[in-house]
């Protein structure tokens, strides 16, 4: 597999082991700016249910003109596509470009998920059972919960039955909302992970999420969501963004996804064999599970990069350092 190819691939196994994507019935722009929904200096509880209160409004979305592409890479083309989505595992996203047509399918269901993609080196078809991605090498190299990217597309839910920190206000740009940070310490195949998420003070949208390894001694996330241009779902109510950055700072790596034109719950239906794993000719099933599967030949390693992160004995500017790297560097 090419590098360029390899990029793809690492990039939409993320979007398929997340089982999710969101966002809503036709979304439109509200006419004015949202009412307030968070009071001044809030506790962890009333943030969580302002969160909480948008998220679950949403139970399945669907578009049929997505755009995904890679940021900083002209040659890679913009993948239109299609993708839809139902709370739990079911997941469907077709993506194709204008001179080659289909190019990837990516599913999940109650059972397990799979990745088709055309360039591949040898025709196949990868597919992995739910129970077994913990112990897969993918979980060790890639070990997001699958639960991360339902959340990352700007619909998470801030679990009660966790215990989370917070909230710290963060510092902001003179005209800017107020923000609050929250965080929580999550098991994951690699082990305990931090997930942060911080929330806009006014609005209560969830404007950015990220992953962080607090044995990484820089503090630097591996994995971040950015959400932007919210925009009301007239069938709901909830307010979800329409576009979405996912980055992989250590990488040095992002994926920009416009959601394009969305639909939400009874208007999102799928047919139910929209979530059966595809069969394309001439691809052989090949389980990510097998132990004989090399994740190092599917992903080459990125090259080496200079530190750029803070020093690891530098003071903290916010609680535990969990949010220094969302601040100006000196």
């Amino acid at each position: 597999m090419g590098r360029a190819s390899a990029i793809w691939f690492f990039v939409l196994i993320a979007l398929v082991c997340g089982s999710g994507a969101s966002c809503p019935k036709v979304v439109q722009p509200f006419a004015a700016a949202p009412q307030p929904v968070v009071g001044p200096a809030p506790s962890l509880e009333e943030l969580a249910r302002v969160v909480n209160d948008n998220s679950t409004k949403i139970r399945a979305v669907s578009t049929v003109d997505a755009k995904i592409s890679v940021p900083g890479h002209a040659l890679l083309p913009s993948v239109k596509a299609s993708m839809a989505w139902e709370r739990g595992r079911h997941f469907r996203l077709i993506g194709q470009t204008a001179f080659t047509g289909p190019e990837v399918d990516l599913g999940s269901n109650d059972q397990l998920f799979w990745i088709w993609m055309r360039q591949s080196a040898q025709p196949s078809i990868l597919y992995c059972h739910h129970q077994d991605f913990p112990n897969t090498e993918l979980a060790r190299v890639f070990p997001v919960d699958p639960e991360w990217l339902i959340d990352a597309c700007g619909l998470p839910i801030v679990d009660p039955n966790r215990q989370h920190f917070g909230p710290y206000l963060l510092a902001t740009a003179e005209g800017e909302s107020p923000r609050y940070g929250l965080y929580t310490v999550l098991q994951t195949p690699r082990g305990p992970v931090t997930k942060t998420i911080v929330i806009d003070g006014v609005t209560g949208w969830v404007v950015q999420q990220s992953l962080i390894d607090p044995a990484d001694s820089t503090g630097q996330p591996f994995a971040v969501a950015v959400a932007e241009d919210f925009q009301r779902d007239a069938l709901t109510g909830a307010f979800t963004p329409r576009k979405i950055k996912l980055q992989w700072p250590k990488q040095q790596f992002g994926l920009e996804i416009d959601l394009g034109t969305l639909r939400t719950n009874e208007a999102a239906a799928q047919d139910p064999t929209a979530w059966d794993m595809p069969e394309y000719e001439g691809a052989i099933p090949v389980n990510l599970a097998d132990p004989r599967v090399r994740i190092a030949e599917i992903f080459p390693p990125p090259a080496p990069q200079e530190a750029t992160t803070p020093s690891a004995t530098a003071a903290h500017r916010t609680p535990f350092g969990l949010f220094d790297w969302l601040l100006p560097q000196d």
